[in-house]
């Protein structure tokens, strides 16, 4: 497809996973995920959702905020009907997925929930975090004024 405002989201060793914002309208908020193929330039149409919104990819799943939706969903990689994870506590901006993991960040802090779904736990309170990353059992969140780390609920030796 032709392609407009083009950001890559995730890749591994095999695909590499963009979105795509091409505005039909003033204020048209809708984006299109996409999977290509590292060894072919054809790309694979995955799931659609409202900027600003982030994919993250764990084995076979992929993993994408919807903003204006207040979610999280998760789809196939190759594509097919998004699933709702988890209502987000506030518009979620970034994305971090772990082996159990899907964390998310508000304005007001950071948010996790397992993979297979649940109810959001709030495991970090902070202003504004603008990243974050999950390592095992703890996540990293970066702010305007600090980097932070916690272990995750449940996890052994909570921080």
């Amino acid at each position: 497809p032709s392609m407009g405002d083009v950001r890559l989201m995730d890749a591994s060793s095999q695909y590499v996973y963009f979105r795509d914002h091409r505005p039909r309208w003033f204020g048209d908020t809708d984006v299109t995920y996409y999977r290509a193929a590292v060894s072919s330039p054809k790309s694979r149409f995955v799931a659609t959702a409202k900027l600003p919104s982030v994919m993250r990819v764990w084995e076979s799943t992929a993993y994408f905020t919807d903003y204006s939706a207040r979610a999280i969903y998760s789809v196939w990689v190759g594509g097919g009907t998004p699933s709702k994870l988890v209502d987000t506590v506030g518009a979620p901006a970034c994305l971090g997925v772990g082996e159990r993991w899907v964390v998310w960040c508000t304005s007001h802090g950071v948010y996790a929930v397992r993979r297979q779904g649940g109810s959001p736990k709030l495991v970090a309170v902070d202003h504004e975090p603008a990243a974050v990353a999950v390592d095992g059992d703890l996540v990293y969140w970066v702010s305007a004024a600090r980097v932070g780390r916690v272990r995750l609920p449940g996890a052994c030796g909570e921080l």
